[in-house]
């Protein structure tokens, strides 16, 4: 019989495509895919309110924490904007996706994956208001940001690709 044992030394960064996504942005986007996938579904059934409530208080301690301008602070609102969406209280939604895209681009800067998230999950919202035009815009902006940071074959620029051709359909 054979015996499998584990390598004695780690991958080197170099060969480890997400130890070196790590490296250039952190590792606090475990919750990005959560995060989009939320504003995805329609009809999914879950206690908003509550969820809006403890979303609150995260708030709340984040900014006693760390201030009003943290990337934190940002992802809560990225994350009340979507249980907004799910709600279908668009006006909300693009409230609290605009405060998190304003906080990511401080935080970050234009390139970042998280404010192409804001991008596309603000692009949802739009086109679930049928306003094609500006979604459309929305996924781009997600898609000029995804692409070059992420690259092609990332799961999260594939989507942001699938929306672009989802609202065309619809133009």
């Amino acid at each position: 019989s054979t015996t499998h044992t584990a390598p004695t030394t780690p991958p080197k960064e170099q060969n480890d495509p997400f130890a070196a996504y790590l490296q250039k942005f952190g590792n606090e986007h475990g919750n990005e895919h959560g995060n989009e996938h939320g504003n995805e579904h329609d009809g999914d059934q879950g206690d908003y309110t509550t969820a809006l409530e403890y979303y609150a208080k995260s708030l709340d301690i984040d900014i006693l924490l760390y201030g009003r301008h943290h990337k934190n602070v940002g992802n809560t609102y990225n994350n009340m904007g979507a249980v907004y969406n799910n709600q279908g209280k668009y006006e909300n939604a693009l409230e609290y996706h605009n405060k998190a895209l304003v906080i990511r681009l401080q935080v970050h800067g234009p390139d970042h994956p998280d404010v192409g998230l804001s991008y596309h999950n603000m692009g949802i919202v739009h086109m679930k208001r049928d306003d094609n035009v500006q979604a459309l815009d929305l996924f781009e902006r997600a898609l000029g940001i995804r692409l070059p940071a992420l690259g092609a074959d990332h799961p999260l620029t594939k989507k942001t690709i699938t929306w672009i051709k989802k609202v065309k359909r619809r133009m």
